[in-house]
């Protein structure tokens, strides 16, 4: 593999790589009153490698400020309308950036809240923003005005799984069924992330499952529950996926998720609901009793695609295998293996680049990627990300990391890599860690984006951003105002606590990859 030795020569002039090295000097002995619960006369010295860890938070989506106090209308067009998946919500539709061009999803919902739930809500989607997945709805702003909530997503135009199932007939049986475990381990490995954030999803059903465009094969599950801005006890599924708790109003769990999916895949595989009757009482009663259908058209799937069919719908929801042990089961794992080398290759030598930055430089590419990364790359390196991430889990190991750079040339890397790549030291890599330090911030950081991004931030519009303007874009910082200082200055090369558009512009292009 063609892994770069050398040293990238650094672009930065000498002054910026004085100011540089007395940043990081300076992070060798901050004191600071600690944010940590610990009293305010009580000072304690900050390892450099403490500094690191908290200023890594920043790089993380929920630490970046969703709500907005401006209109949406100011910031969005409304383009095409779709059909609202349920009765809460009162239109959904594409929307474009008036700056940028860029196209997104708007959910838009009446409420009546007052300023005290309105609160509560907004801390309720910025707790979203921490689901860090490839196969989950990413959520990117958040919107309120006196009579609307404005949610904005990621734009998923490759039509629902059924739609997708639909156009894949043309294919030959054996295709087709890969494509369908396929789209199943996304689907499950959805789920897996979620149970395992104590979230259901409670909505699983053919329109909530979409995928990321008409080229796509990627997987993104939409309209989970925690999404739900306000949430009703009969708003359940159509009759067909609940699962026997449900419908006799038991709590619902993750199993009751489980249920669903091997509803949907029995529908897929089969061509028919599992458990049919001549009105919805007879249905009812199947569903209660699991009479599942087996007809000739079910002893025509494949034997692993029955053995798991039958191993998630179990009457009990105890004696059900969850969403992990679903992805161990034969019919899931017997999938080909991530084939694109090339582009691999181009990942570990932008992780090397990624290495090289500063702290305020990926504080700012993590911005940027929410804002202007090319969906086209995104996919890519989501399908990379689970192409290393083994158990699916949404999480890469450093075991996971080393079985899939398995060559000799690549397996020395490894360790290196994974340390890169951990950011915040948690022991294992997330798909922010991974996006941040893998993508194209060449491309990223050309001139049309820099200066979005520089208007973005400069709050006043006064043409320089102050340490204040960056603050103000984080929920919950850590950081103290000298640790902020000290992430300022790597950017501020005349250090008179303010950032111009050229010194903006010449920190992001330097040593991009």
């Amino acid at each position: 593999m063609g892994i770069c030795k050398s040293k990238k020569q650094s672009h930065f002039p000498p002054q910026y790589k004085k100011n540089n090295m007395k940043a990081s000097q300076a992070a060798d002995t901050v004191k600071e009153n600690s944010p940590n619960n610990i009293a305010a006369d009580s000072s304690i010295q900050l390892s450099q490698q403490d500094f690191f860890l908290r200023s890594q938070e920043l790089l993380t989506p929920d630490k970046q400020s969703t709500v907005n106090k401006g209109k949406f209308f100011n910031k969005y067009t409304l383009m095409e309308s779709f059909k609202s998946p349920n009765e809460q919500i009162r239109q959904v539709c594409t929307v474009q950036n008036n700056q940028t061009g860029v196209t997104k999803i708007a959910i838009i919902q009446s409420h009546q809240y007052k300023q005290i739930d309105l609160n509560k809500l907004q801390n309720k989607i910025q707790q979203l923003k921490k689901l860090d997945h490839p196969n989950i709805m990413s959520i990117y702003e958040f919107f309120v005005d006196s009579k609307q909530l404005y949610m904005v997503t990621e734009n998923y135009n490759g039509g629902t799984l059924f739609s997708r199932i639909k156009a894949d007939d043309k294919a030959n049986s054996v295709s087709k069924n890969q494509l369908i475990q396929k789209y199943f381990q996304q689907i499950f490995a959805g789920l897996q992330y979620l149970h395992s954030n104590g979230i259901n999803h409670k909505y699983l059903k053919p329109t909530n499952i979409l995928f990321q465009s008409q080229q796509s094969q990627l997987i993104k599950l939409i309209d989970y529950s925690n999404t739900r801005v306000k949430q009703r006890e009969i708003d359940m599924l159509e009759l067909n996926y609940l699962a026997p708790e449900v419908i006799q109003n038991q709590q619902y769990s993750p199993a009751s998720d489980i249920w669903a999916c091997g509803v949907l895949l029995y529908e897929i595989l089969v061509g028919s609901c599992p458990f049919q009757g001549e009105n919805i009482k007879q249905q009812k009663e199947n569903i209660l009793k699991c009479q599942i259908k087996k007809d000739k058209q079910w002893n025509a799937i494949p034997h692993d695609a029955q053995k798991l069919i039958n191993l998630i719908l179990k009457i009990d929801p105890s004696q059900r295998i969850n969403a992990a042990e679903c992805l161990q089961q034969d019919y899931l794992r017997n999938i080909a293996n991530y084939t694109d080398k090339t582009f691999l290759d181009d990942i570990i030598l932008r992780i090397q680049s990624y290495q090289s930055k500063s702290e305020f430089q990926k504080i700012l590419f993590s911005i940027m990627i929410n804002k202007f990364l090319d969906e086209k790359e995104k996919e890519k390196l989501m399908i990379a990300f689970q192409a290393i991430d083994d158990n699916k889990d949404g999480k890469i190991t450093q075991k996971e990391l080393k079985k899939f750079l398995n060559s000799e040339q690549q397996r020395p890397f490894a360790d290196k890599i994974f340390q890169i790549l951990d950011s915040n030291q948690n022991g294992f890599i997330e798909f922010n860690e991974f996006l941040l330090a893998c993508c194209n911030t060449e491309k990223l950081a050309n001139q049309e984006n820099l200066q979005l991004l520089f208007k973005f931030i400069d709050k006043n519009q006064n043409q320089q951003i102050t340490i204040k303007e960056l603050k103000s874009l984080f929920i919950d910082a850590r950081l103290t105002d000298q640790e902020w200082e000290i992430i300022f200055n790597q950017g501020d090369l005349n250090q008179n606590g303010k950032l111009s558009f050229q010194e903006f512009s010449l920190l992001l292009q330097s040593n991009s990859n």
